[in-house]
């Protein structure tokens, strides 16, 4: 099921990584007619540490009690750029040794061992965690995200603060 939640982050991640997401269209009894997703572009991150203007790790926090969306670009060479809920982005350069702590939670996570999706709709003002890194993607909402996870996602969301 589609749901707004849903819509809403497939809208972040046609803003930011230009991807082409084609919605289920659902008939009269909410069932689906048709599923289909193309990508124009890929939606994970570059896969190529050697230039340091690629992007290393995505993330996108969507929902809450406002229902906002803020996303967050890495590089591998330190550059944050992070987009406060549609309002503009600010860019900032990370420490060699933020970076270096930033990636080492991001692989601690062991996202490839992961499912793509944990989500909880029983919960209705959480947020919902979309998180790209070294090739692998996960969705998940606030109350159900993966414990291997969790530092990352802290992580990443000190960069949306510090943005402010």
């Amino acid at each position: 099921m589609v749901t707004t939640r849903t819509r809403a982050i497939g809208m972040a991640a046609c803003s930011m990584f230009g991807v082409v997401l084609i919605l289920p269209a659902c008939d009269a009894s909410g069932g689906s007619v048709a599923t289909q997703t193309s990508a124009a572009t890929t939606s994970q991150p570059s896969s190529d540490p050697g230039r340091s203007d690629a992007i290393m790790a995505s993330f996108i926090r969507s929902g809450g009690i406002a229902g906002t969306t803020d996303t967050v670009k890495v590089s591998y060479g330190g550059r944050v750029v992070v987009d406060k809920d549609g309002r503009g982005t600010v860019e900032y350069q990370l420490s060699d040794d933020e970076l270096l702590d930033l990636r080492q939670s991001l692989e601690d996570a062991e996202m490839g061992s992961l499912d793509e999706t944990y989500q909880d709709d029983g919960v209705a003002d959480a947020y919902t965690y979309w998180v790209a890194f070294d090739g692998h993607h996960i969705e998940a909402t606030q109350t159900v995200l993966p414990a291997s996870m969790e530092p990352a996602v802290d992580d990443l969301e000190s960069l949306i603060s510090r943005a402010s």
